[in-house]
C-alpha cells in the first residue's frame, strides 16, 4: 500500500513494514479536521490490511506535532455545540485507533512535540527519538485555558499519573533523555541512525507469531484497560472547555497575533516584577522596552511574557523573567549603569542584551555553536554593538578584557569557579547560582573587597549546570 496525499505518506517495503509520515510540515504537522480524519481512515487501512505487519508512524519537516492546529480549535466557538464535540470525539477516535492497533506501532520522533503531538507519541507501543538537543515536549494546553482531557488516559499509562500531574499542571517542558526516564521514549540514536534502528525492530517484530503480537497487546491493554466511558467523557470536557470565555480569548490572542494582547501580557509582567521586588527603574525600564518575543522559538513565542522560564532548545532554556531582573539589579547594585560586565552562558541573548542597554561594554561566553550564532544575530538585529560574543569554554571567562566590573553567570556551578574570581575587578560583583546539594541550588552576590571575598545568599534557584568545554 502507498499514497501520497496533502497531509501524509505511506510507503509499505516488501516484508510489510509501512512507513506512515505526517506531512503537514509548514504547519509544524499541526492536526485539523481534516488531517484526524484522514489519519483515523489510514489507519483503519492499515489495520485491515493482510499485506502490512508492522506500522512505523514518522513527520516530515523539524517538528513531529505541535498538536491540535490552535485556528481550528479558535473556530470552535462557531459551531454548534453538537458539533464541537463531535469534532473532539474525532481527535479522541484517532488517539484510540492508534492505541488499539492490532499491528505493532513504533513512532519515530524528530523534533518537538506538543500536546496532542506527544499523544499520538505515547498511543504507540514502541518509540524511538533522536539525539537531537533541540528536541523536547510540552503540555502547553493549561497556557491557553484549556486542558489535556483527550490525551490524559494514554499519557498516564504511558508516565504515571504523579508525573503527568506535574508536567500537565506547570506546562513545563521536558527534553528526550527525561522523556527516556518516563518511559515515553523507549530508545534514543543519532539522527541519521533513527530509520535504519526502527527497521531494524519492525524486522524483529516480523518474525513473530501475528496472532502472538495482537494478543500480547491485548493482554497489556487489559492490565490498563481504557473504557470508551472514559474516552468519550474526556471529548465532552475539551469540547466545553474549547468554547469557554478564557480559552477563546487565548486562542484568539494567539491566532490573530494582536498586538494589544502583548502589550498587555508585556505590561502585566512588568507589573508583576515590581510587586515581586524589582525596584531599579533602570532594570525596569529596558525590560519593558526589551521585546522577550525576539528571543525565544516560535512555538514559544505565545507564552514569552509568562513569567518562567522557556525552552530554546539544546537542553537549555531562557530564565524567567524575575530570575533575570533580579540578577541584573543585584548586579548594579542600586545604580543605573555599569562599565564592564562579563555574562557566562549567552544562551538566548536576552540577559545579555539587557545588559547591554546597561553597560558601556558587554563581553558574553557560549558553549553551544547555534546558540552562540542565533544570539548574535538577536544583538545585530538590536544594534547592540557594545556586546562582544564568543564561542568557547565559559568556565575559563575571557582574561583578555579582564578586570570586569561585573559577572553574571547563567547556569549553576558545582563550586565558586576560582578564574572568574581572578578576572573580577577589585569591589565588582559576581552574580552566580551555586549547587550546594544534589538537586538544590542557591543565588549568591559574591563582592571582591580589599582584603577578601564575601558571599551572600539571595534566593533558592533552579539553573541548567554549567559545563566545561563547548559542543
Amino acid at each position: 500500500m502507498n499514497l501520497c496525499t496533502n497531509y501524509f505518506s505511506l510507503k509499505t517495503d516488501k516484508n510489510g513494514v509501512a512507513l506512515l509520515s505526517l506531512n503537514r510540515s509548514e504547519k509544524r504537522n499541526a492536526l485539523n479536521e481534516v488531517f484526524i480524519n484522514e489519519l483515523i481512515h489510514l489507519l483503519e487501512e492499515i489495520n485491515n490490511s493482510t499485506s502490512i505487519h508492522v506500522l512505523m508512524l514518522a513527520a516530515k519537516g523539524d517538528t513531529f506535532c505541535s498538536g491540535v492546529d490552535l485556528f481550528d480549535m479558535h473556530a470552535s466557538s462557531q459551531l454548534t455545540q453538537e458539533k464541537n464535540q463531535e469534532k473532539t470525539q474525532q481527535l479522541a477516535t484517532l488517539m484510540k485507533t492508534l492505541y488499539q492497533l492490532k499491528k505493532p506501532s513504533i513512532v519515530l520522533v524528530n523534533g518537538p512535540a506538543f500536546g496532542a503531538g506527544v499523544g499520538l507519541i505515547a498511543c504507540c507501543d514502541i518509540a524511538i527519538a533522536t539525539s537531537n538537543r533541540s528536541i523536547y515536549f510540552c503540555f502547553s494546553e493549561i497556557n491557553f485555558h484549556l486542558t489535556p482531557a483527550i490525551i490524559s488516559p494514554y499519557i498516564i499509562a504511558a508516565i504515571g499519573q504523579r508525573r503527568a500531574q506535574y508536567y500537565f499542571l506547570s506546562a513545563r517542558c521536558f527534553n528526550t533523555e527525561e522523556a527516556q526516564q518516563f518511559s515515553l521514549i523507549h530508545d534514543i540514536v543519532p539522527k541519521n541512525k533513527l530509520h535504519d534502528y526502527a527497521y531494524q525492530i519492525a524486522e524483529q517484530l516480523i518474525e513473530h507469531d501475528p496472532k502472538a503480537v495482537h494478543e500480547i497487546k491485548q493482554l497489556i491493554r487489559q492490565h490498563h484497560p481504557i473504557e470508551d466511558s472514559l474516552v468519550t467523557d474526556c471529548a465532552k470536557r475539551l469540547a466545553e472547555r474549547r468554547v469557554s470565555v478564557q480559552a477563546q480569548q487565548a486562542l484568539g490572542a494567539f491566532t490573530t497575533n494582536r498586538s494589544l494582547k502583548k502589550v498587555d501580557a508585556h505590561k502585566a509582567l512588568i507589573q508583576q516584577l515590581r510587586q515581586q521586588g524589582i525596584s531599579n527603574e533602570a532594570v525596569l525600564n529596558i525590560m519593558t522596552k526589551l521585546s522577550r518575543t525576539l528571543f525565544v522559538p516560535k512555538e514559544q513565542q505565545p507564552y514569552a511574557y509568562a513569567n518562567k522560564p522557556l525552552a530554546i532548545g539544546h537542553n537549555q532554556t531562557i530564565s524567567q523573567p524575575y530570575i533575570v531582573a533580579l540578577m541584573t539589579q543585584v548586579l548594579l547594585n542600586k545604580h543605573d549603569k555599569i562599565k564592564k560586565v562579563l555574562e557566562i552562558g549567552t544562551g538566548s541573548g536576552y540577559q545579555a542584551a539587557i545588559l547591554g542597554y546597561l553597560a558601556d561594554e558587554v563581553y558574553t561566553i557560549e558553549r553551544i555553536f547555534k546558540l552562540h550564532q542565533a544570539a548574535k544575530k538577536c544583538f545585530n538585529q538590536l544594534k547592540l554593538h557594545n556586546i562582544y560574543s564568543q564561542y568557547s569554554d565559559g568556565k575559563l571567562g575571557w582574561a583578555e578584557h579582564a578586570p570586569y566590573d561585573g559577572i553574571i553567570v547563567t547556569a549553576a556551578a558545582k563550586e565558586l569557579p576560582q578564574t572568574l574570581i581572578e578576572q573580577l575587578a577589585p569591589y565588582g560583583r559576581l552574580v552566580i547560582p551555586l549547587e550546594t546539594d544534589h538537586n538544590h541550588q542557591e543565588l549568591y552576590l559574591i563582592e571582591k573587597t580589599a582584603e577578601d571575598i564575601q558571599s551572600t545568599k539571595i534566593i533558592d534557584v533552579r539553573f541548567v549546570p554549567l559545563l566545561p568545554d563547548v559542543d
